[in-house]
Protein backbone atom coordinates (compact mmCIF):
# COMPACT_ATOMS: atom_id res chain seq x y z
CA UNK A 1 0.00 0.00 0.00
CA UNK A 2 3.01 2.29 0.42
CA UNK A 3 3.55 2.03 -3.34
CA UNK A 4 -0.03 3.13 -3.93
CA UNK A 5 0.35 5.98 -1.48
CA UNK A 6 3.53 7.10 -3.25
CA UNK A 7 1.73 6.89 -6.59
CA UNK A 8 -1.18 8.98 -5.31
CA UNK A 9 1.20 11.63 -3.96
CA UNK A 10 2.94 11.76 -7.34
CA UNK A 11 -0.46 11.98 -9.08
CA UNK A 12 -1.41 14.94 -6.88
CA UNK A 13 1.87 16.69 -7.68
CA UNK A 14 1.52 16.02 -11.43
CA UNK A 15 -2.10 17.17 -11.52
CA UNK A 16 -1.28 20.31 -9.54
CA UNK A 17 1.68 21.16 -11.73
CA UNK A 18 -0.14 20.54 -15.01
CA UNK A 19 -3.06 22.64 -13.74
CA UNK A 20 -0.62 25.44 -12.93
CA UNK A 21 0.94 25.18 -16.41
CA UNK A 22 -2.45 25.24 -18.10
CA UNK A 23 -3.62 28.26 -16.08
CA UNK A 24 -0.33 29.99 -16.91
CA UNK A 25 -0.98 29.29 -20.63
CA UNK A 26 1.94 26.88 -20.86
CA UNK A 27 1.82 23.45 -22.45
CA UNK A 28 1.34 20.78 -19.74
CA UNK A 29 1.51 17.74 -22.01
CA UNK A 30 5.25 17.13 -21.63
CA UNK A 31 4.71 16.32 -17.95
CA UNK A 32 2.45 13.39 -18.85
CA UNK A 33 5.08 11.98 -21.19
CA UNK A 34 7.52 11.86 -18.27
CA UNK A 35 4.90 10.72 -15.77
CA UNK A 36 3.41 7.83 -17.81
CA UNK A 37 6.31 5.35 -17.41
CA UNK A 38 6.63 6.23 -13.71
CA UNK A 39 2.93 5.63 -13.14
CA UNK A 40 3.08 2.39 -15.08
CA UNK A 41 6.13 1.12 -13.17
CA UNK A 42 4.51 1.79 -9.79
CA UNK A 43 1.15 0.33 -10.81
CA UNK A 44 2.64 -2.82 -12.36
CA UNK A 45 4.86 -3.30 -9.30
CA UNK A 46 1.92 -2.89 -6.91
CA UNK A 47 -0.28 -5.35 -8.77
CA UNK A 48 2.59 -7.82 -9.18
CA UNK A 49 2.99 -7.96 -5.40
CA UNK A 50 -0.62 -9.09 -5.05
CA UNK A 51 -0.29 -12.04 -7.43
CA UNK A 52 -0.01 -15.61 -6.19
CA UNK A 53 1.46 -17.09 -9.36
CA UNK A 54 5.17 -16.37 -9.80
CA UNK A 55 4.82 -16.25 -13.58
CA UNK A 56 2.16 -13.53 -13.37
CA UNK A 57 4.24 -11.54 -10.88
CA UNK A 58 7.17 -11.75 -13.27
CA UNK A 59 5.04 -10.85 -16.30
CA UNK A 60 3.68 -7.71 -14.62
CA UNK A 61 7.18 -6.61 -13.61
CA UNK A 62 8.77 -7.51 -16.93
CA UNK A 63 6.17 -5.36 -18.73
CA UNK A 64 7.64 -2.21 -17.14
CA UNK A 65 10.74 -1.97 -19.34
CA UNK A 66 8.93 -2.52 -22.67
CA UNK A 67 6.34 0.08 -21.67
CA UNK A 68 9.09 2.60 -20.90
CA UNK A 69 10.68 1.83 -24.27
CA UNK A 70 7.28 2.30 -25.94
CA UNK A 71 6.96 5.73 -24.30
CA UNK A 72 10.41 6.71 -25.55
CA UNK A 73 9.70 5.32 -29.01
CA UNK A 74 6.43 7.26 -29.18
CA UNK A 75 8.29 10.53 -28.61
CA UNK A 76 11.23 9.74 -30.90
CA UNK A 77 9.14 8.39 -33.78
CA UNK A 78 7.37 11.60 -34.54
CA UNK A 79 5.41 12.18 -31.38
CA UNK A 80 5.89 15.45 -29.60
CA UNK A 81 6.24 16.45 -25.98
CA UNK A 82 3.86 19.27 -26.88
CA UNK A 83 1.04 16.86 -27.74
CA UNK A 84 -1.11 14.63 -25.58
CA UNK A 85 0.39 11.16 -25.12
CA UNK A 86 -2.87 9.53 -26.17
CA UNK A 87 -1.23 6.43 -27.67
CA UNK A 88 0.92 5.45 -24.68
CA UNK A 89 -1.87 6.39 -22.27
CA UNK A 90 -4.28 4.14 -24.17
CA UNK A 91 -1.79 1.26 -24.04
CA UNK A 92 -1.26 1.80 -20.30
CA UNK A 93 -5.00 1.89 -19.56
CA UNK A 94 -5.55 -1.27 -21.58
CA UNK A 95 -2.81 -3.03 -19.60
CA UNK A 96 -4.19 -1.65 -16.31
CA UNK A 97 -7.60 -3.09 -17.15
CA UNK A 98 -5.98 -6.48 -17.72
CA UNK A 99 -3.98 -6.31 -14.48
CA UNK A 100 -6.92 -5.20 -12.40
CA UNK A 101 -9.37 -7.67 -13.97
CA UNK A 102 -6.92 -10.54 -13.45
CA UNK A 103 -6.39 -9.48 -9.84
CA UNK A 104 -10.13 -9.19 -9.19
CA UNK A 105 -10.78 -12.62 -10.70
CA UNK A 106 -8.13 -14.18 -8.49
CA UNK A 107 -9.12 -12.70 -5.15
CA UNK A 108 -10.08 -15.52 -2.81
CA UNK A 109 -13.84 -15.26 -2.88
CA UNK A 110 -14.76 -17.37 0.13
CA UNK A 111 -17.71 -15.16 0.85
CA UNK A 112 -18.92 -11.73 -0.15
CA UNK A 113 -17.93 -10.20 3.19
CA UNK A 114 -14.30 -11.24 2.84
CA UNK A 115 -14.23 -9.93 -0.73
CA UNK A 116 -15.62 -6.52 0.28
CA UNK A 117 -13.15 -6.25 3.14
CA UNK A 118 -10.18 -7.02 0.87
CA UNK A 119 -8.28 -3.86 -0.05
CA UNK A 120 -7.21 -5.44 -3.35
CA UNK A 121 -10.87 -5.62 -4.40
CA UNK A 122 -11.35 -1.88 -3.93
CA UNK A 123 -8.03 -0.88 -5.48
CA UNK A 124 -8.53 -3.23 -8.42
CA UNK A 125 -12.08 -1.99 -8.93
CA UNK A 126 -10.90 1.63 -8.79
CA UNK A 127 -8.19 1.01 -11.37
CA UNK A 128 -10.52 -0.97 -13.63
CA UNK A 129 -13.24 1.68 -13.43
CA UNK A 130 -10.89 4.60 -14.02
CA UNK A 131 -8.92 2.85 -16.77
CA UNK A 132 -12.04 2.00 -18.76
CA UNK A 133 -13.16 5.63 -18.73
CA UNK A 134 -9.69 7.00 -19.35
CA UNK A 135 -9.15 4.57 -22.23
CA UNK A 136 -12.28 5.88 -23.91
CA UNK A 137 -11.16 9.48 -23.37
CA UNK A 138 -7.59 9.04 -24.60
CA UNK A 139 -8.50 6.73 -27.48
CA UNK A 140 -11.04 9.16 -28.90
CA UNK A 141 -9.39 12.42 -27.83
CA UNK A 142 -8.35 13.33 -31.36
CA UNK A 143 -11.87 12.80 -32.72
CA UNK A 144 -13.77 14.72 -30.04
CA UNK A 145 -15.08 18.02 -31.29
CA UNK A 146 -13.26 20.86 -29.52
CA UNK A 147 -16.53 22.42 -28.30
CA UNK A 148 -17.45 19.15 -26.62
CA UNK A 149 -13.98 18.48 -25.12
CA UNK A 150 -14.68 20.32 -21.86
CA UNK A 151 -17.77 18.19 -21.16
CA UNK A 152 -15.90 14.98 -21.97
CA UNK A 153 -13.01 16.07 -19.71
CA UNK A 154 -15.52 16.80 -16.92
CA UNK A 155 -16.89 13.25 -17.29
CA UNK A 156 -13.33 11.93 -17.21
CA UNK A 157 -12.67 13.88 -13.99
CA UNK A 158 -15.90 12.53 -12.50
CA UNK A 159 -14.60 9.00 -13.08
CA UNK A 160 -11.36 10.09 -11.48
CA UNK A 161 -13.22 11.21 -8.34
CA UNK A 162 -15.11 7.91 -8.12
CA UNK A 163 -11.82 6.02 -8.51
CA UNK A 164 -10.24 8.01 -5.67
CA UNK A 165 -13.22 7.25 -3.45
CA UNK A 166 -12.73 3.54 -4.20
CA UNK A 167 -8.99 3.86 -3.49
CA UNK A 168 -9.92 5.44 -0.15
CA UNK A 169 -12.14 2.49 0.71
CA UNK A 170 -9.19 0.22 -0.10
CA UNK A 171 -7.00 2.15 2.33
CA UNK A 172 -9.70 1.92 5.01
CA UNK A 173 -10.00 -1.86 4.48
CA UNK A 174 -6.23 -2.24 4.73
CA UNK A 175 -6.12 -0.18 7.95
CA UNK A 176 -8.93 -2.29 9.44
CA UNK A 177 -7.10 -5.52 8.64
CA UNK A 178 -3.94 -4.15 10.30
CA UNK A 179 -6.00 -3.21 13.39
CA UNK A 180 -7.61 -6.66 13.53
CA UNK A 181 -4.24 -8.36 13.15
CA UNK A 182 -2.84 -6.31 16.01
CA UNK A 183 -5.83 -6.87 18.26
Amino acid sequence: MMILLLLLVIVAMVESYTFYLAVDSQNPYWVHHVYAPIEYALTATLFSIWQKKAAVKKLFRLSIFPFAILCLWDILSGGSLNDLNAFTASVAYTLYMGMSAYTLLNIDQKNIRSTFSDHRFWIGTALLFYSAGALAYFSFHATIVTDFLVQVWALHEGLNIVAYILYSVGFICQARSWNQAGA
